[in-house]
């Protein structure tokens, strides 16, 4: 068997350098002459360390690493020049798993004035991390125009003994007291996105649409004598930028970014949201595959519905299977 051609070591040196101060382990085969075969098999190796060897606080720094030895798994066993190729109709259902939540709320009241700023993690005990379900879609209309919608939805909980008085609302809990927290996210997405470039292996696009959260927040008494419950809906409007490349055989790399940063009237905000994907096209209209998300949020309002602040920061693994129908022709 041939060894690797010169170009694909390089490649993949290429992208292997700026991580290998984050890769928990060596990845030295891509320095040896090594035949393609031996190559393959020290990656599979490399996986199974970082399996097998977790360390605490590091479960997505190993999906991190997964995701991108798959992908130069990939690149290495199959470095075909195959073009890229769209679907009409896709859509993908997965479990996102959320490795790490940090949410700041203050609410505000007119009697009360300015609330208690709290993290509900580490004041609340609410959960830091938790899985739900997602649905993403997609319906390209020719090679240019498409129309994507994601949906999930989080509930978190949380229960304890309060170390100082907090002001939540029109509300006052005092020290000491024991008290369960809730917080509810439903995300709903809805971009137009337009293709400007457009290449063999890959393309770029850019989208505008809305990013609409609704969150629910309430804090109660175990003893039910004090209680306090707020809701809103925020439809942020944002823009942004998606792109794809095929990384050789079935495997396609994919990902996106949607920000605004927006102050009017009464609201002060600014959001970003980043999802990266390798994708394995096992057959002609199924494909399963891994993403990184992450999420950071912060606004302040004065709305009657959620007078005060809400900042939230999450980073998130997605495993999903995919459906894709149809060909937009070329």
């Amino acid at each position: 068997m041939s060894d690797l051609p010169s170009s694909e070591v390089a490649m993949i040196a290429k992208l292997l350098t700026p991580l290998r101060g984050f890769l928990p382990f060596r990845a030295n085969f891509i320095d040896r002459g090594k035949t393609r075969a031996q190559a393959l098999v020290d990656s599979s190796l490399v996986v199974e360390s970082a399996v097998r060897r977790p360390t605490p606080g590091a479960t997505l720094k190993h999906t991190i690493t997964i995701s991108v030895l798959c992908a130069l798994f990939a690149f290495a066993a199959e470095a075909q020049q195959d073009d890229f190729e769209d679907s009409r109709v896709e859509f993908r259902i997965g479990s996102q798993s959320f490795t790490s939540f940090t949410t700041r709320v203050r609410l505000d009241s007119d009697t009360l004035n300015k609330g208690t700023e709290v993290t509900l993690e580490d004041d609340l005990a609410v959960d830091d991390k938790t899985g739900v379900a997602r649905m993403d879609g997609v319906l390209r209309f020719g090679q240019r125009h498409a129309f994507a919608m994601s949906y999930y939805n989080i509930t978190r909980t949380g229960t304890r003994n309060i170390s100082r008085e907090i002001h939540y609302g029109d509300s006052v809990f005092p020290i000491n007291a024991a008290v369960t927290t809730d917080f509810d996210q439903e995300i709903v997405k809805a971009a137009y996105r337009f293709r400007f470039l457009d290449k063999n292996r890959g393309n770029l696009a850019g989208s505008a649409g809305l990013h609409v959260m609704t969150f629910s927040t309430s804090m109660r008494t175990l003893n039910g004598m004090t209680s306090e419950q707020r809701e809103t809906t925020a439809p942020l409007p944002v823009i942004g930028l998606q792109g794809a490349y095929k990384l050789g055989g079935k495997w396609n790399l994919n990902g996106s970014v949607e920000w605004f940063d927006v102050t009017a009237g009464d609201v002060q905000g600014t959001f970003s949201d980043f999802i990266v994907a390798a994708e394995h096209q096992t057959l002609e209209h199924f494909a399963f595959g891994f993403a990184l998300n992450r999420l950071a949020l912060r606004f302040d309002s004065g709305d009657a519905d959620l007078r005060g602040r809400l900042d939230i920061k999450f980073d998130a693994g997605l495993l999903y299977v995919k459906g894709n129908f149809g060909s937009t022709n070329r």
